[in-house]
């Protein structure tokens, strides 16, 4: 089982956002939208999980839905850019 953390999260996350720096047409908006949206499903898997850690075989179809249900109008944008 793999478990993880939202301090490792937050890592990757920065891993991610010094990627999409160097991928050309994404504009700085696109990058801050990409990383709200990983912020939030740390939180969300945090909140879920009830706790400090959490394991990555254990989110499913199910709990990424409702993750992106949770963004409500963010969503939208998410897969329209």
């Amino acid at each position: 089982m793999v478990l993880v953390t939202p301090t490792r999260m937050n890592l990757l996350i920065d891993e991610h956002q010094a990627y999409l720096r160097d991928v050309p047409h994404r504009s700085v908006l696109t990058r801050r939208h990409y990383e709200r949206v990983a912020q939030a499903l740390v939180l969300f898997l945090t909140h879920e999980f009830d706790g400090d850690e959490f394991p990555l075989e254990e989110v499913d179809d199910v709990m990424l839905t409702a993750f992106l249900r949770s963004l409500g109008p963010m969503a939208d944008t998410t897969f329209n850019s």
